[in-house]
């Protein structure tokens, strides 16, 4: 859900939402832990969230004691077409310290690829 979040979260969410949702009504959305989120409208707040903020922050979503942020690696037409991701561990990592201390790299990381590979992007 993670990648979902952030191709649909992208700059242009106004004109990908619809996208979303239809996706959203032709996947079959299984969790892969107890706290992966299948209600399709608490994952389009997750989308919109994304997009607001520039990264989705996730925990224990996909994987048992693994807090994740990701960026969208964005093409020049506006668009995330992959992302950049850093999972730490539960054990030794807060939500806080990965916004304090992780979010901003990978958000570096993920608009350098996007300006490098596609000249026409604009930040």
């Amino acid at each position: 859900m993670r990648l979902f979040q952030l191709y649909y979260g992208n700059y242009e969410f106004r004109e990908t939402a619809s996208q979303a949702s239809h996706l959203l009504k032709r996947t079959r959305l299984e969790p892969l832990t107890p706290y992966t989120i299948t209600d399709p409208g608490k994952l389009m707040e997750q989308v919109h969230l994304a997009a607001k903020r520039g990264y989705s922050i996730q925990i224990n979503q996909s994987v048992m004691g693994d807090i994740s942020v990701a960026a969208p690696i964005i093409d020049e037409h506006g668009r995330a077409i992959a992302a950049v991701n850093i999972s730490v561990p539960t054990t030794r990592w807060t939500t806080q310290r990965v916004e304090a201390e992780l979010v901003q790299h990978v958000h570096v990381a993920a608009t350098s690829i996007s300006k490098s590979k596609f000249k026409r992007y604009a930040a």
